[in-house]
């Protein structure tokens, strides 16, 4: 018997992000001395794991103090060994919820005080501190990983080795650029740019006045797509057929200054993609069922997932 729709497992993305953790180059230019060093990375987890004091949960509020800002990490699972450097936990960013002008907060049909009610938006996330990468659950509401992560093993560094210590977190690109530009279904929106004098470019524009064109002879192209309107059916058709026939990043970058899609595969995985670079941020789906993300005392479940996303 099939499943029905309601029956699937829920899938969820992962994004991947690489972080890295360096010495600054100019460190023996400095007056001070600093300790001897193995993996900074490593150095970072340890003093996370100290400050934690042996507690089950620990959280971190990122800026000076904790009226600066309100975003937060609370990890749940740290760990550090010889064969062992992770963290897993969640980040996210908390906000007080007021009642105002036209509305108030009801629970049920009977309304609250709200003077002490704090909203949190978050996302789960799990680093492995041996290969320097991070799976993240993927959510818009949360706030964005990339800087804030960074923020947080910034602010995590202990304070004698933070002059030296170079932290960066981006976005891991996918190594199948082809393979996956074989598997695009649907291309979701575009930020094209070009010149005018770009045969290819204005091809793909039907009229020159819907897009933004500048004094300096470009135009730009920013905007969402719909499966079911034909002009986008058209323009889409276009832009798959010029990925996939474009042999060399050359071709593209001869003809645009910027070509960044945001496409939908066969398996309805989200896929964001650099014509010109020749490259698209590393996301896979994964089974999810939402019954793991409304209770904590399920998180064990929501780290293997990420542990083997890692892994896939």
């Amino acid at each position: 018997m099939m499943a029905t729709t309601s029956e699937l497992p829920k899938r969820r993305t992962v994004e991947f992000y690489s972080i890295s953790v360096n010495l600054n180059p100019q460190i023996t230019l400095y007056e001070q001395s600093f300790p001897a060093l193995g993996n900074p990375m490593h150095v970072i987890i340890d003093n996370i794991i100290s400050k934690a004091k042996g507690k089950t949960d620990y959280s971190v509020r990122l800026g000076a103090s904790e009226t600066d800002n309100n975003i937060f990490v609370e990890l749940y699972d740290l760990q550090s060994s010889t064969s062992q450097k992770e963290l897993f936990g969640i980040i996210g960013r908390s906000n007080y919820v007021t009642s105002g002008v036209l509305q108030r907060l009801k629970e049920n049909e009977t309304e609250i005080d709200s003077s002490d009610l704090i909203i949190e938006k978050f996302t789960y996330f799990y680093m492995n501190g041996h290969n320097d990468t991070a799976t993240v659950l993927s959510n818009s509401q949360a706030p964005n990983f990339k800087s804030n992560f960074c923020d947080f093993l910034e602010q995590m560094t202990p304070s004698d080795l933070q002059p030296v210590v170079n932290v960066s977190v981006y976005p891991m690109l996918d190594e199948e650029f082809n393979e996956n530009i074989n598997r695009i279904k649907e291309v979701l929106s575009v930020n094209l740019e070009f010149v005018d004098t770009s045969a290819i470019g204005m091809d793909l524009v039907d009229f020159r006045d819907a897009f933004s064109l500048s004094q300096d002879g470009k135009v730009t192209i920013k905007v969402s797509l719909s499966a079911q309107v034909k002009s986008s059916i058209k323009l889409t058709e276009k832009l798959i057929k010029l990925l996939k026939g474009s042999s060399s990043p050359a071709e593209l970058e001869s003809n645009f200054t910027k070509f960044q899609l945001v496409t939908e595969n066969d398996e309805g995985e989200q896929l964001i993609i650099d014509g010109i670079k020749k490259y698209l941020r590393k996301k896979i789906s994964i089974h999810l069922e939402d019954e793991y993300l409304r209770n904590q005392n399920n998180i064990k479940a929501i780290k293997e997932a990420l542990v083997s996303a890692m892994r896939s």
